[in-house]
């Protein structure tokens, strides 16, 4: 994604010192969803985060808002399961051993990516998709799945409290975090499959995020657009041409008719949908009483399944290159559910507005209310419009329909430079019909599935624009479809304390709270520690001008200070200091010497003793955070739950060994496995 980054309104400058740039960690694995919101911002508070931290300590901010486990004489019992995010292949037979033994016994079940890909599975033909549920390749995924099922001694009594273990699948139509798609079938880009559809020819478009490339997937045949894509360069391409859309550092090299689309498919065109709604469909008749093969033993342990859109995640890859001009109130006119809307009159703060449900507006419109997720009046049948917080004023630079990049659903012949945020979330307005995302969830709901379903709800284009998650949860939650993001941190208390929207990444908590009735999943998948460490220890801190330097005595912990931008902070977590203030979540600096973190502080200069140092996954307090925020289940990442339980399932992990005896309390009073439990609930959604 491109990001704008004189937008990065940020809770604090001493966060980021002016002397040092905002710092983008592009150099993630296959799950770069909390990189990408870095450009997912908390507007101004009307103090600093080193006010909160300096003048409050942490501590009080949870317990203000009961976000501090162990608190006596408030029973609450809260059962969300947690989940390793992917589990070692028992083939790996050493780490399978130590996750068998030392962290499936104490969660709820664990999540598998690494098979889940669409063009592994739908492989039956170039021109087409298999053409039964039986002719499909499940093999290697039914192979891998009924490994795990066996691999561990009696599975359906293995995972906590001699609970079933439940597997989470997270299905990739295509590839996120690598710049060459290979993940969605070759057929879908054919002028034989269009033809079938009577359909243009799939699009692809490529830009600095997705440049697409040459490798074995697609023959080693080049790419037909090369060159350079600085200066927001933009391009699209299908089997018969391409176009050069933004950029002059881009040229096409290659002929026509193409076999390499190695961009990002424009999901909403007709070849690309129609084809992953058909495997979805599939999919589900698989892990049913109905499926073939393996697929009615595996059925009974799958937790829920979330259908991805860029990878597993939910993001228009190349849609524009900056904002696009939102849509205005209309009169007596028909909006769907999570329709997107800036009205122009009697909306001083410029804010994004959504609809609560589907309806017809009136004859004139409600007063529009401009607090953050303040809700109007009814509107004709429409029940009314919450303001999402977020405004064209928050987009640092003026809406242009010259930015949108993709083109409409019937392609770039047809209707070049054609994106909108509603096509994508809601509606076209025209006869395009039905936008992308609620046709999807439309389509989930329609399979009736046994197995809960699930999204990923987002920002969207340019990628600061939290409406979209706002559209997205009203959306799916409006057919109990599950939603949620990655992206789980210590920062999310502090920023839901302060109150203003959107007051977590991607407004989850505030999503969730209000949806919180409803049986859908409501998933969180928490941020990466940098490097893959989950704690080191400090030898001491040196605090000299403001600027605190801690030395690590296990390892290079400088690994954190190149770790997640969230809100455009880099936060970490100190304990044990030889002083207060310099305990609890702080803002570590983009740059820092090996084998030390820096950060700027109150304390007065001098040496102090170190204690330790965690990452922005510290569990003691995301997890009754994820708990009071309502969220149903909580991926964790491996090199998490490796420290938490002291053993060895991925060899990436680095910093402390573990165990962690607060880590492991955090994750049995998330289950509820007969510790103290949970404080009752704190968190409310916020209603102006």
């Amino acid at each position: 994604m491109r990001f704008s980054f004189k937008c990065l309104r940020v809770l604090t400058e001493a966060f980021t010192p002016p002397s040092k740039s905002i710092h983008h960690n592009a150099n993630r694995d296959s799950r770069p969803d909390v990189v990408r919101q870095s450009a997912s911002l908390r507007k101004p508070h009307s103090a600093t985060f080193s006010h909160f931290v300096s003048q409050r300590p942490v501590a009080l901010w949870l317990a203000a808002f009961g976000v501090v486990s162990g608190s006596s004489g408030m029973a609450q019992s809260n059962h969300v399961p947690v989940y390793a995010y992917e589990a070692p292949g028992p083939s790996d037979r050493t780490h399978w051993q130590n996750f068998v033994a030392n962290i499936l016994p104490n969660i709820s079940g664990f999540g598998i990516t690494g098979n889940v890909t669409w063009s592994g599975i739908d492989n039956c033909s170039s021109t087409g998709p298999c053409a039964s549920e039986s002719a499909f390749n499940w093999r290697t995924l039914d192979q891998q799945l009924n490994a795990y099922i066996t691999g561990v001694p009696n599975f359906s009594t293995a995972c906590v409290n001699k609970s079933s273990c439940k597997i989470l699948f997270i299905v990739r139509p295509t590839l996120d975090g690598g710049t060459v798609n290979d993940h969605t079938p070759q057929y879908v880009f054919s002028q034989a499959y269009a033809t079938f559809l009577n359909s243009p020819p799939q699009d692809v478009m490529v830009c600095g995020t997705v440049a697409g490339g040459t490798d074995a997937y697609w023959k080693n045949v080049a790419a037909p657009v090369t060159g350079n894509f600085s200066g927001n360069g933009t391009a699209t391409w299908n089997v018969t041409g391409a176009t050069i859309l933004h950029g002059s550092g881009l040229s096409i090299t290659g002929s026509f008719p193409t076999t390499n689309f190695s961009g990002y498919p424009v999901v909403y065109e007709k070849p690309f949908l129609t084809a992953y709604e058909n495997f979805i469909h599939y999919m589900l008749i698989h892990y049913s009483a109905s499926g073939s093969g393996l697929g009615p033993t595996i059925a009974p342990f799958i937790g829920y399944i979330r259908f991805g859109i860029y990878g597993g995640e939910n993001d228009p890859v190349c849609s524009t290159i900056g904002a696009l001009p939102p849509a205005n109130w209309a009169s007596t006119t028909a909006v769907p559910a999570g329709f997107e809307a800036v009205p122009t009159s009697g909306n001083a703060g410029n804010y994004y507005f959504v609809t609560n449900s589907a309806g017809t507006t009136g004859g004139g419109p409600p007063a529009w209310c401009q607090k953050a997720y303040c809700n109007t009046a009814v509107d004709g049948s429409v029940s009314g419009w919450r303001n999402t917080g977020f405004s064209t004023n928050d987009l640092g630079e003026p809406p242009n329909p010259a930015n949108s990049m993709w083109p409409g659903p019937k392609g770039q012949a047809a209707e070049p430079n054609s994106y909108s945020d509603n096509g994508y979330i809601s509606t076209w307005g025209d006869a395009d019909g039905i936008g992308f995302y609620a046709s999807l969830i439309n389509f989930l709901a329609s399979q009736a599935s046994s197995i809960p379903l699930d999204t990923s709800a987002h920002v969207g284009a340019p990628m600061i624009n939290y409406a979209y998650a706002d559209a997205e949860s009203i959306i799916a939650s409006g057919q109990n479809i599950g939603f949620g993001p990655q992206g789980l941190n210590i920062e999310d208390p502090i920023t839901f304390a302060a109150g203003v929207a959107p007051t977590t990444l991607n407004d989850f908590a505030q999503n969730f709270l209000v949806f919180q009735n409803t049986t859908a999943v409501r998933h969180l998948q928490s941020a990466v520690a940098g490097g893959n460490a989950s704690q080191f220890q400090l030898t001491n801190i040196v605090i000299s001008g403001g600027t605190a330097t801690a030395a690590c005595s296990n390892g290079d912990c400088s690994i954190y200070c190149e770790g997640d931008v969230i809100g455009g902070v880099i936060p970490a977590y100190i304990s044990g200091a030889g002083d207060a203030g310099l305990n609890g979540t702080v803002g570590l600096n983009s740059t820092c010497s090996a084998n030390t973190v820096s950060f700027s502080t109150t304390v007065a200069n001098g040496t102090y003793p170190g204690g330790a140092v965690w990452g922005i996954n510290y569990l003691p307090i995301i997890l009754p955070f994820a708990s009071q925020a309502k969220a149903t289940t909580v991926e964790l990442h491996e090199c998490t739950l490796d420290y938490t339980y002291g053993t060895s399932t991925n060899p990436s992990c680095r910093g402390t060994s573990g165990p962690d005896s607060a880590f492991q309390s955090a994750i049995q009073a998330l289950i509820g496995n007969g510790l103290p439990p949970l404080p009752p609930t704190g968190l409310k959604a916020i209603v102006n």
